[in-house]
């Protein structure tokens, strides 16, 4: 296009001066949408010379690069729930524009897996007293704060509030209510609480929370019964217990692999604990209740699978406390689970219901969900 600038009435004055205001070609490859993966690298084309600009305001963008003289490319991280709305413009060297969008649905999956969340109550869940949840790779001796984020909790129940967060905990993770409900009235956070970036959503199937069964057989030992600073080592094996009462400072030593089938009450109490030295564990609880209180499960190995346990029809209830680290699988889907006095649990626990409180936290094993 030619303007012509014409100084004074003089024809020799005049110059002309040419002005490109053709729009810069722009393109934006297809995306994969929707998608489960919360992260996704956009590409396209520009003209030579061009600078691409990118946003988006429900995810995190990352910054533009140029792979060749004509093409772009960005890391889009974070996606929201639901549908995310990109916008790429590119200005050429006469500073034209063009603009270009995009959108990518965000539809986030549960992997499937017993334990696949950090807490999971079939009923509800409770949490408050600065209680928090978050994952881990690994086992690290000893993990920040919030450092990785998926500690998942979630709920069957569609109830107003069936997942309640007071008192200051946190989420480092997402929050599920029922599938087919509402999660702006299933969720209630207050009280200075929070959920990492506000993730939250209803679950795209109801979770399977069907009692186990307990396989049956085992040698019969009676009732287990240790007091008085008094210690027991049981050997690699398969063992039916009436009970479990470990009180007064005793130790329990379990060099697994063990199978442990109780057809009682399990109670750890007055600085007693049970102790996988080695190998892995597995317990079969058909009485009412697990309390744990002022005792420990200790998992030496540092691997929640070495210690799983299950909670079969007639669990009711399983209380820990007592500001102890286990590293432990837990599924009662019966039972209503209580942990206070900051215990520290690194694994997953699944219940009818869920109380957390008085800063305890779950530390959910990522190799989990994988």
């Amino acid at each position: 296009v030619t303007a012509t600038n014409e100084v004074g009435s003089s024809a020799s004055a005049q110059r002309n001066v040419i002005y490109d205001i053709t729009p810069p070609a722009l393109t934006i490859s297809p995306v994969t949408s929707p998608t489960s993966l919360s992260n996704q690298a956009v590409t396209g084309t520009m003209e030579t010379g061009a600078t691409v600009t990118v946003t988006c305001p429900t995810a995190t963008v990352g910054s533009v690069t140029y792979p060749t003289a004509t093409t772009w490319s960005v890391n889009i991280t974070n996606l929201k729930q639901g549908d995310n709305a990109i916008t790429v413009t590119a200005t050429d060297l006469s500073n034209n524009t063009t603009s270009a969008s995009a959108d990518i649905i965000y539809t986030v999956t549960q992997p499937e897996s017993t334990f696949d969340f950090a807490l999971f109550g079939n009923t509800g869940i409770t949490m408050t007293g600065g209680s928090y949840t978050d994952s881990f790779i690994s086992t690290p001796p000893n993990i920040t704060r919030g450092q990785y984020k998926h500690g998942d909790i979630g709920t069957n129940s569609l109830k107003p509030c069936a997942i309640n967060i007071s008192g200051g905990s946190q989420i480092f993770g997402k929050a599920w209510v029922g599938h087919g409900g509402n999660a702006v009235t299933g969720i209630c956070v207050t009280g200075g609480s929070s959920i990492y970036n506000n993730s939250t959503g209803a679950l795209t199937a109801a979770k399977d929370m069907t009692p186990k069964t307990d396989p049956g057989g085992g040698k019969s030992m009676g009732a287990l019964s240790l007091s008085n600073g008094v210690t027991k080592t049981i050997s690699a094996g398969n063992y039916l217990y009436s009970s479990v009462n470990l009180c007064g400072g005793s130790t329990l030593y379990l060099n697994g692999p063990i199978t442990i089938h109780v057809n009682g009450n399990m109670t750890i109490s007055n600085g007693s604990k049970m102790v996988v030295n080695s190998g892995s564990v597995l317990v079969y609880m058909n009485g009412q209740k697990i309390d744990i209180t002022g005792g420990a499960l200790v998992n030496s190995t540092q691997d929640p699978k070495n210690l799983t346990i299950y909670g079969t029809a007639g669990m009711q209830s399983v209380n820990l406390s007592g500001g102890t680290n286990q590293h432990i699988l837990l599924y009662a889907p019966t039972a209503a689970i209580t942990l206070s006095g900051g215990q520290n649990t690194y694994g997953s626990l699944i219940g009818s219901s869920v109380n957390v409180s008085n800063g305890s936290s779950v530390h959910y094993d990522e190799v989990l969900a994988h």
